[in-house]
């Protein structure tokens, strides 16, 4: 158990120890508010869901392994003819749609163990600043925007288009029918 699991467990079990012996003492009849113990029951209520809801165990750092490639679309066939599938990313740092996929899939350990692979090759563009061969490679795709999220490989060689609001679990879909 690592020295943060440790301190939040410390003070959880102190806020519901400090209720619950205010409890003891209003039940006794000492002249105690009881909004005190309302505060401290939903102070200890939001730390826990904290405590829950944070993985101590996931490293955030991970994502920080993976080697992005510059996105060259002409390469793209001959990538996915030589065995590999390819995944792209088309982004932006003033999209929040983009940053949300971030957070919630490229950057989790997870994917990054999935996509640290060698027979995968991953590209970005990154369209924070206006680039043609970005906007030539979205409109090849029908795409009308960003994010856009293509996997290429042998299992489907046109590729398979992932949702604007990327999970998990469509990434995952998409190579495994690519058969990675």
């Amino acid at each position: 158990m690592s020295g943060l699991q440790i301190g939040l467990l410390l003070v959880l079990a102190g806020l519901l120890g400090s209720a619950g012996y205010f409890t003891y003492l209003k039940i006794r009849g000492y002249p105690l508010p009881t909004m005190v113990i309302v505060i401290l029951l939903t102070a200890s209520f939001c730390l826990g869901s904290v405590g829950y809801f944070v993985s101590f165990t996931e490293d955030y750092q991970a994502w920080r392994q993976l080697e992005w490639q510059r996105l060259d679309a002409d390469k793209i066939p001959a990538l996915v003819d030589a065995g590999y599938v390819v995944v792209v990313d088309i982004t932006s740092d003033w999209c929040s749609i983009c940053q949300q996929n971030k957070a919630n899939v490229w950057h989790r350990e997870q994917v990054t163990e999935r996509l640290r692979r060698s027979d995968i090759i991953l590209m970005r563009g990154d369209a924070t600043e206006p680039d043609d061969e970005i906007s030539a490679y979205l409109a090849a795709q029908g795409a009308h925007g960003f994010p856009f999220n293509k996997v290429y490989g042998r299992g489907k060689t046109s590729g398979i288009e992932l949702p604007r609001e990327l999970t998990i679990l469509a990434l995952e879909m998409a190579l495994k029918r690519q058969g990675i």
